[in-house]
């Protein structure tokens, strides 16, 4: 009867794994309130980076452009602005323009393609993990990197950041297969080859610093005696990424754009380092993942190091280690190198672009494949431990799902709910609150106001001013619009602002806000609206009150 009873375990085990990884996508899909927002337009956080996005995707669309013609809304440039402008790679929003040349303009595909990159990624680390550790850890190891709030969130939206790390993910787990094939016996060696050299190009193409995620693939490829035979698979691609980088600011050096960042902002060229480092530790670690599972993590890990150092058994554990030759230690000590390298580097932006920690995801699977390595050496020495750190880790596992949730729902919805009160700070939840107010008191009838300027004859290649809107493309993208905003010409103001960029083309004015309107309302360039439908009003600026002075545009 015991024996019966311990196959049927066996094989109640052996089914469970196989429902692991889809568990892992229905957990993650509830955490990223995927059933929500996955049909939506850009919205949330860094949403004036998802319209960007957006605004390239649909300019591919609408004036079938080529891949190398891409362009944004925002008319800002040399002489009267072309909206030429181009910084990271834009396959995925040329590849979404075609499919909507056969479906229909289906914004929501964005979201799709960037999701699934994520997901493979996420497979391919199950997939690693699984054949090291087991499901079960496999699972946890995937669980948690998925669990961080940037992930979260990022995923499914219009950046392709998370894609990036999904493609660095499932190129370590191609270059692993192929260091375990026998040439002579592989028949889907060259397949695999011609993938690994995608997912390796596209990578940095997407995101140029996720070249810090070849590192295992390089220590792997050289413990193993090959690192000239991978020299290569890393030199094309790379070439490859730095050729789109240079061609990138040639073109945003020929048309005047100066929106993309090309190039670092380091620690050394800060005014303010030290408002950066507070806003860093206050604002973007949070969104990495929660204070609370941060110093759990680290005390687990302080706890197993120190293990590490004194358990008894350590010599026999290092043979089955170096029969693995996965070579953590090593790896952790290069990424974290890098990372800082990183962090040095591109420091002036750590601000407000909590996307700049996406990269740090790369450490964290190589941190929690040593901790399970260390805890299967005190399983047999000290079992009272090794259950007493799993159980903080699931803990905390448990609390950053939810965490994560919270976070990301509150991005898409005013928080709500005991849970939101508990978990989240009262700040997040007042400027979220704020956030998703002030959209819907701006933006609620902006999809009618669309409607009504095409109805009176307002094509989207007119040039519109769209005000307020401190961002380069939110409401000129959101409307289909080409135009300017309150960004850059900031020795402009007033009815000089105005007259700057009618000078530049523009025929209409898009006010989304009546305090805006009302502080203005004496300008003789608002004296004739065309549109006023809830909180938006339309000017025509080229029959307007106001005349064009000689020297606009010459300061």
């Amino acid at each position: 009867m015991r024996i019966n009873l311990k196959i049927e375990s066996i094989g109640s085990y052996s089914r469970l794994q196989k429902f692991l990884f889809p568990l892992i996508v229905l957990v993650f899909g509830a955490v990223s309130f995927w059933p929500d927002v996955a049909f939506d337009l850009p919205y949330g956080q860094h949403q004036w980076r998802q319209c960007d996005a957006y605004s390239m995707a649909l300019n591919y669309f609408q004036e079938d452009a080529g891949f190398f013609e891409p362009s944004m809304h925002f008319q800002h440039g040399s002489g009267k602005g072309s909206g030429r402008s181009v910084g990271e790679f834009t396959g995925t929003y040329w590849l979404n323009a075609q499919v909507w040349k056969f479906s229909g303009l289906k914004p929501y595909t964005m979201r799709w393609t960037h999701m699934s990159l994520w997901l493979l990624g996420a497979l391919s680390l199950f997939a690693m993990g699984r054949n090291w550790f087991g499901a079960l850890k496999s699972a946890f190891v995937t669980a948690f990197v998925s669990a961080s709030p940037l992930i979260a969130f990022y995923a499914g939206s219009y950046l392709v950041n998370p894609a990036a790390l999904g493609l660095v993910f499932l190129s370590w787990w191609l270059a692993w297969q192929l260091m375990a094939f026998d040439r002579s016996k592989s028949k889907g060696r060259w397949s695999m080859e011609v993938l690994l050299f995608l997912c390796l190009s596209f990578s940095v193409l997407l995101r140029p610093t996720m070249a810090l995620g070849w590192i295992p693939i390089a220590i792997w490829a050289l413990r193993r005696g090959n690192l000239v035979l991978w020299f290569p698979r890393f030199a094309l691609p790379l070439a490859i990424a730095v050729g789109w980088v240079f061609w990138s600011k040639s073109v945003n050096d020929a048309n005047g754009s100066i929106y993309f960042c090309t190039t670092i902002r380091p620690l050394w060229d800060s005014q303010n380092p030290a408002i950066i480092w507070r806003a860093f530790c206050e604002n973007l670690l949070p969104e990495w993942y929660h204070e609370y599972v941060r110093y759990v993590f680290g005390f687990c890990a302080l706890m197993l190091a120190v293990f590490r150092v004194f358990l008894a058994s350590v010599r026999v554990q290092d043979e089955r280690e170096k029969k693995l030759e996965l070579q953590l230690p090593l790896l952790i000590g290069l990424m974290v190198l890098g990372l800082a390298i990183y962090f040095l580097l591109w420091f002036e932006n750590l601000d407000a672009h909590d996307y700049y920690l996406i990269e740090f995801q790369l450490l964290l699977p190589l941190l929690l494949w040593r901790c399970i390595q260390v805890l299967e050496y005190i399983r047999n020495s000290n079992l009272r431990w090794y259950r007493g750190i799993w159980t903080l880790l699931i803990i905390a596992l448990s609390f950053q799902l939810l965490e994560a949730h919270l976070r990301t729902r509150m991005k898409h919805t005013s928080p709500t709910g005991w849970w939101s009160d508990v978990i989240l700070t009262h700040r997040d939840r007042e400027v979220w609150s704020w956030f998703h107010g002030d959209q819907e008191r701006r933006f609620a009838d902006l999809e009618q106001v669309k409607s009504a300027m095409r109805a009176h004859g307002i094509q989207r290649d007119e040039r519109i001013i769209s005000v307020p809107d401190p961002s380069s493309n939110i409401t000129l993208s959101l409307l289909d619009q080409k135009g300017f905003t309150d960004l850059y010409d900031e020795n402009f103001v007033g009815d000089e602002r105005i007259e700057l960029y009618v000078q530049k083309g523009a025929s209409y004015l898009v006010c989304n806000s009546r305090t805006w309107y009302e502080e203005r309302i004496k300008s003789p360039w608002l004296q004739r609206p065309i549109i006023d439908f809830g909180g938006m009003i339309v000017f025509d600026l080229s029959n307007s009150e106001s005349p064009l002075s000689s020297d606009a545009g010459q300061r």
